[in-house]
């Protein structure tokens, strides 16, 4: 729209007027694809734009032709039906062509956004992919049982649960050769720590951004003492074990070093209390068995059910970030993908949206992708 200004403003300082062109805007568009020039209207505008001699070298741009590849996908000549195999990612990153390898499906209801990326999905599981998706409206589930995946999808009866605080030091060491010998609390990656201390403020405060300085100094030394307390009595990692320590042990050491002025461990200790065993969300950040999902190739998060819910929607958009970061940092020169369905659901949360900024700078260097599926552009 700027240019377009810019443009009407210098055509009428020569007293040219020109003729705006608004109903052909998406033939224009759609026309700069490789092998649409034909959708280019002859009669109404390519006489102002280019020469018949040169939509003749149109023959030349076209994807109707198979990629030379080793990675690829399957899609259809739409004159004709026939398959054409298309690489989206790899080809044309060393190719030049783009720098990352991430996708946007944009469409209206209806359009088939959901056909393309669960045939996308499927054609990326054959070459080892690991797909994280968190969807709305169950567009995954059947895929999902038909590949063995898993589907978490939260209900009253069986809500989704996590554990972000238990560490696979197995799992771990086997990853690391030379950390084996490193304390509990080392092994917890930067990245991994701070987005474990993002969640404890997100469970306390209204806003992460409230936490002061002080306050979170005093939470990241809290978890570093927390893991050393389960080093040495081999207690469960879970929320509940972090909590007592916090209440037990930690607050009254605090109380005895005159640290309680610069931390509110009374209001920490009551709002937390839902999340502990016995209480309204216990089940949440005590889970068992959804303890390490990095070696599940394909999971699904269904969130419909808690998409507006204040509580349980920013605490499981945080976990589903732990997941895929867990295998960012991990699985080193595996495919992996991140796909978000409706993704403007997911971004009215700061905290994803500060999720989703970082992982679009990140994802391409831990050989990632990164795909948003919307109707609301």
């Amino acid at each position: 729209e700027l240019i377009q200004n810019k443009l009407l403003a210098n055509f009428n300082t020569i007293k040219f007027v020109p003729n705006i062109a608004w109903n052909e805007i998406l033939p224009l568009y759609w026309s700069c694809y490789p092998g649409n020039i034909a959708d280019l209207g002859y009669v109404d505008q390519m006489f102002k734009l280019v020469t018949l001699q040169s939509s003749a070298l149109a023959i030349y741009e076209t994807t109707r032709t198979d990629n030379v590849s080793d990675f690829g996908v399957y899609f259809s000549n739409r004159d004709n039906g026939i398959p054409v195999y298309v690489d989206l990612s790899d080809l044309p990153m060393k190719s030049g062509i783009i720098t990352n390898r991430n996708k946007m499906v944009i469409g209206p209801s209806g359009s088939g956004k959901s056909f393309t990326t669960n045939h996308l999905v499927n054609s990326y599981l054959d070459y080892n992919t690991h797909m994280v998706i968190v969807d709305v409206g169950d567009s995954y589930q059947r895929l999902c049982q038909l590949r063995g995946g898993k589907y978490l999808k939260f209900t009253e009866s069986d809500p989704i649960s996590f554990n972000p605080f238990f560490i696979n030091t197995e799992e771990f060491d086997n990853r690391n050769e030379n950390m084996k010998s490193a304390s509990l609390k080392n092994k917890i990656n930067i990245e991994a720590k701070d987005n474990l201390i993002t969640l404890i403020f997100t469970l306390w405060k209204k806003n992460v951004d409230d936490a002061t300085k002080d306050e979170q100094a005093i939470i990241r030394e809290g978890l570093n003492e927390y893991y050393d307390h389960v080093e040495q009595s081999d207690v469960f990692m879970c929320f509940n074990s972090y909590y007592r320590f916090m209440v037990d042990v930690y607050f009254p050491k605090m109380n005895k070093e005159k640290e309680s002025t610069l931390m509110n461990a009374t209001s920490f200790e009551n709002v937390l209390k839902m999340f502990y065993k016995g209480n309204e969300y216990d089940y949440l950040l005590n889970s068992t068995t959804n303890i390490d999902l990095i070696n599940d190739k394909f999971i699904v998060f269904e969130l419909d059910n808690i998409q507006n819910h204040p509580i349980l929607y920013p605490v499981v958009t945080l976990m589903i970030m732990d997941v895929f970061l867990t295998k960012m940092r991990f699985l080193k020169g595996t495919r992996k993908v991140l796909l978000l369905e409706e993704a403007w659901k997911a971004i009215t949360n700061q905290g994803m949206a500060e999720f989703i900024k970082y992982l679009f700078k990140t994802v391409r260097k831990h050989f990632g992708e990164v795909w948003i599926v919307t109707q609301e552009l």
